[in-house]
């Protein structure tokens, strides 16, 4: 009777095996970052992968599991690698000398302290730190040709390549919402912002994707921003698979 209640009783899932569903998807977001921040001259080729971050994301998330967020796990995660990844820029930024690697630079944050409520932003763009569009021209003008491809290499992804060349919270917003799944009120949160704010980056995205894919021969890529805008925040509910 013993071992009938033992094996009644529901298998405890362990915080590795829940984080597990979310790594390959976790991977492919972080890769997608390096390469953009890569692209912009922010981050040497090569110096920094995703196994380095998402090891880290893991281990943070493990050491702040009792305070993890109830739902879905994926915008928590994806906070949190947003948040490291911002931390290796900022090092990438202040690095004094080529010879000291960039892992040696990035700080480690006590994580303990964290308030999970804050937004992502406020701890790596303060005052008297150059903010992200002044890194980047004026998206009012035709972006430069590197942006739009290498000159050995041909465009194999028009809508990626045309993402590269937003400003970076515009861009962000839109990767979040419509490549991620992320609900508006969600990326609300991680920025701090009201919903409205939230629309009206996506409608800033739609916009500048239109005029930059429009340039673009062939097929309609205009309508493959339309179709991810429509889908975006719509995966159901973050449900790993």
């Amino acid at each position: 009777m013993g071992e009938q209640s033992k094996e009644q009783q529901p298998k405890t899932t362990t915080p590795q095996e829940a984080l597990q569903p979310y790594l390959a998807h976790l991977y492919a977001f972080v890769r997608r970052e390096i390469a953009y921040y890569e692209s912009l001259g922010l981050l040497r080729e090569g110096e920094l992968t995703a196994e380095d971050v998402v090891d880290e994301v893991i281990e943070t998330a493990l050491s702040l599991w009792e305070k993890r967020p109830s739902g879905s796990l994926r915008p928590w995660l994806l906070q949190l690698a947003l948040r490291r990844l911002r931390q290796y820029l900022q090092a990438a930024r202040e690095r004094p000398s080529d010879e000291i690697p960039l892992e040696q630079l990035v700080p480690q944050e006590d994580w303990s302290t964290l308030n999970l409520d804050t937004e992502i932003w406020e701890f790596y763009e303060p005052d008297d730190v150059v903010a992200w569009e002044d890194l980047l021209p004026d998206p009012s003008t035709l972006p430069p040709d590197e942006y739009i491809a290498r000159e050995e290499e041909p465009i194999s992804d028009p809508l990626g390549t045309a993402l590269q060349t937003l400003p970076p919270r515009v861009r962000e917003v839109f990767v979040l919402y419509a490549l991620e799944g992320l609900r508006e009120d969600e990326i609300a949160r991680l920025y701090g912002w009201s919903i409205h704010k939230v629309k009206q980056y996506l409608a800033q995205a739609r916009d500048m994707l239109r005029e930059r894919l429009h340039l673009l021969p062939g097929r309609n890529f205009v309508e493959r921003v339309e179709q991810k805008l429509a889908k975006g925040g719509t995966s159901n509910d973050h449900q790993p698979g």
